[in-house]
């Protein structure tokens, strides 16, 4: 199997969220929390040294790039791929390597419940702003505006009906013309859509990839999961500049440091036992008051 660099998946929580933490910030019982600074974090990271020692993990993951990996995957040396994604199935058909998508993994049985799954959030973190060098900034104004009107949504989402795609199915998916249909549609990616901006972001995501069956499936697997299990995702809410710089200084040397340690704690290079020293340093980076500033942020985003 594949696995991150650093040996944690942000983006998805895959194999973390079993343990009852989050790869990162969350929230349970209204209070902010960091998953790797959690106990539970070790029982984790005992998972993956087991699985490493094993011989069931990538003994190179901590040097490996994307392209390295996807080799391997054509050459029929990994099998399974910790973080979602419908780009690599199409790449390793033609070769006869068939992927399947897997639902989260949970602890014990099915009645575990898993609070934190990859979400496609509404703020993607694209953020437009009209300075005050705009020479026109009624227009800017009227222009961001028709990004959420269904009309402006729908061209940002998928391209002029009658152009790129001619109707859309029972499910609200574009039928596209055979020139903007995959595999063409990578090429003319950003010639007839904006994949991010100001604008309704529809739940396809405007990838044309979901047209495909086969690849539709792996949604349909994670996406029953998610109907009630994301309720401990910490909401898109924004810190003061002096709560950012705050923030980003502690982030910094703790990320460092937890990535560090990750590595060293799967490959064995630093044995579990030091579990304890490894969550007092990452404690005394100030996770805390991290954790504090955005339980601030999120008591304003609730008022708002």
């Amino acid at each position: 199997m594949a696995i991150e660099k650093a040996g944690i998946q942000n983006s998805t929580g895959v194999f973390v969220t079993a343990f009852g933490i989050a790869p990162e910030f969350y929230v349970k019982d209204n209070k902010v929390l960091w998953g790797p600074a959690q106990p539970e974090f070790k029982d984790y990271l005992k998972l993956m040294h087991d699985w490493y020692k094993e011989g069931l993990i990538d003994p190179d993951f901590p040097t490996r790039d994307g392209k390295e990996t996807e080799s391997q995957y054509m050459r029929s040396q990994l099998a399974a791929k910790m973080q979602d994604g419908t780009a690599l199935p199409l790449k390793t058909e033609p070769e006869g390597i068939q992927f399947v998508g897997a639902p989260y993994p949970k602890l014990n049985d099915s009645s575990d419940d898993i609070h934190w799954t990859y979400r496609n959030n509404m703020d993607r973190g694209n953020w437009t702003v009209i300075t005050r060098d705009c020479r026109n900034p009624e227009a800017a104004v009227k222009w961001m505006d028709w990004g959420y009107t269904v009309e402006g949504a729908n061209i940002m989402n998928f391209g002029p009906k009658g152009q790129t795609y001619d109707e859309k199915n029972e499910l609200g998916m574009p039928q596209y013309f055979k020139e903007f249909a995959p595999p063409n549609w990578d090429i003319k990616n950003e010639v007839f859509r904006r994949h991010n901006g100001p604008y309704l972001k529809s739940d396809y995501r405007s990838n044309p990839r979901r047209s495909i069956d086969r690849l539709e499936k792996f949604r349909v697997v994670w996406e029953e999961q998610q109907k009630n299990h994301d309720d401990w995702h910490l909401p898109p809410v924004t810190l003061t500049a002096e709560e950012g710089a705050e923030s980003a200084t502690i982030l910094s040397d703790a990320n460092t440091y937890r990535d560090e340690m990750m590595v060293k704690f799967i490959t064995g290079t630093e044995p579990l036992s030091k579990f304890d020293s490894y969550q007092s340093t990452i404690n005394g980076f100030g996770i805390d008051q991290v954790c504090e500033l955005y339980e601030t942020a999120l008591k304003r985003y609730n008022k708002r």
